[in-house]
């Protein structure tokens, strides 16, 4: 825990964790936010160091290739079994930069927004997890009366 809240580390890939291609300009993998959350770093573990065109990514809420939820260009020069990542702490919220708050249910989408000619890796997101009360998640609820 951080600050009291718990930290949640969301790590990517295809079957079984697989790497996936840094080589082809597509979604890469969508994580799905369990419950309401802050942005805290946006990362990638390289299995298979790029080549040619430093690769970006970028991390993105709602769909669509804006990195608004991170945004890494990978450098050629690193190898596989290392990682590169960008905090998108709320430090900066304010500036416009970066999403400030996820909600349950939302996704985030890990686009490759400029290919490299080759190159792998297995996306990481990590939040930090809001709590879940019923202010936090009231466009989930419908109000009734007896």
């Amino acid at each position: 825990m951080w600050g009291g809240r718990q930290i949640k580390v969301y790590v990517g890939g295809g079957a079984a964790g697989a790497a996936q291609s840094l080589a082809s300009g597509a979604t890469i993998h969508t994580f799905t936010m369990g419950q309401r959350c802050r942005p805290l770093a946006a990362g990638i573990v390289i299995t298979t160091q790029c080549t040619v065109t430093p690769p970006v990514i970028n991390f993105t809420s709602g769909g669509g290739s804006t990195g608004d939820c991170g945004k890494i260009k990978v450098p050629i020069t690193k190898a596989a079994g290392q990682g590169i990542f960008e905090k998108t702490d709320y430090n900066v919220v304010g500036t416009g930069r970066w999403v400030a708050t996820l909600r349950r249910g939302q996704q985030v989408a890990v686009v490759v927004a400029t290919p490299a000619t080759a190159g792998e890796g297995i996306p990481i997101f990590v939040v930090e997890e809001d709590p879940d009360v019923f202010e936090n998640e009231a466009t989930y609820w419908t109000a009734t009366s007896n």
